[in-house]
């Protein structure tokens, strides 16, 4: 509900970035922080922000988790403090959406035992999850204006023709992340009148001319990918 105040905790790079997205959708958002000078930068950079111990169960009520706020965003740039407050916010409000952010996968599964409803981790995504999440314009667009842009992460498209090294190839024999450390989002497959993308889990799919890739991953990887289908088929590794 957009009548209802987001609260995002912890004023790191991630949190200016999804605030500045939200704040231009039309979200009401607050940020708290348990360090005075970020909730000072953060009120200089335009933003509603508050001075909040979010290790004080009292403190997080006084924000209004278990009463008028729904959804909390959990944006500290350590693990630990993620965890800890996902634990705290889920015993306040068992109805409570909470989203957090980490870079590790360890931290993602106490994260998703604590209690989180979704969990962000641009490495470890995979393409089923983002595939659904560009089902949302609105998720998309807040994806990569931050995420993709924090963490320098790219999508390109890329169209199989006949002298592409992958033409011919069975989705089943190419391993990106192996060999490139990429993922592969999904495919627009050239006979299927359907435009959208489609989830490549479970699909065996026989790449032909017209296919195109839909790839996210780092720039110097998305490029060396590209270097290697000029080389011959056989030069392609393939798991």
């Amino acid at each position: 509900m957009k009548d209802n105040p987001l609260l995002l905790f912890g004023y790191s790079d991630a949190c200016f970035h999804i605030a500045e997205q939200l704040k231009t959708k039309g979200w009401p958002l607050v940020i708290a922080d348990n360090d005075l000078i970020r909730v000072e930068q953060a009120q200089k950079d335009g933003f509603s922000a508050i001075g909040l111990d979010y290790t004080q169960d009292e403190a997080l009520c006084e924000a209004g988790i278990g009463q008028h706020v729904d959804c909390i965003f959990c944006l500290f740039e350590h693990d630990s403090e993620n965890v800890f407050l996902t634990i705290s916010a889920r015993a306040l409000a068992p109805e409570l959406k909470i989203v957090a952010i980490t870079e590790s996968q360890e931290a993602e599964h106490k994260l998703r035992i604590a209690g989180a409803d979704h969990i962000i981790n641009p490495y470890t995504m995979s393409g089923r999850r983002i595939a659904e999440l560009m089902r949302k314009p609105e998720v998309v667009d807040v994806l990569d204006h931050t995420l993709y842009g924090r963490y320098e992460i790219n999508m390109t498209q890329i169209e199989i023709t006949e002298a592409c090294a992958l033409n011919q190839k069975c989705l089943s024999n190419i391993d990106l992340k192996k060999d490139f450390d990429l993922i592969l989002l999904g495919i627009v497959g050239a006979e299927r009148e359907d435009p959208f993308i489609f989830s490549v889990q479970g699909t065996d799919h026989r790449l032909t001319p017209g296919d195109t890739l839909v790839i996210i991953g780092m720039p110097n990887a998305i490029e060396l990918f590209k270097d290697h289908l000029n080389m011959p088929p056989n030069h392609v590794r393939t798991s």
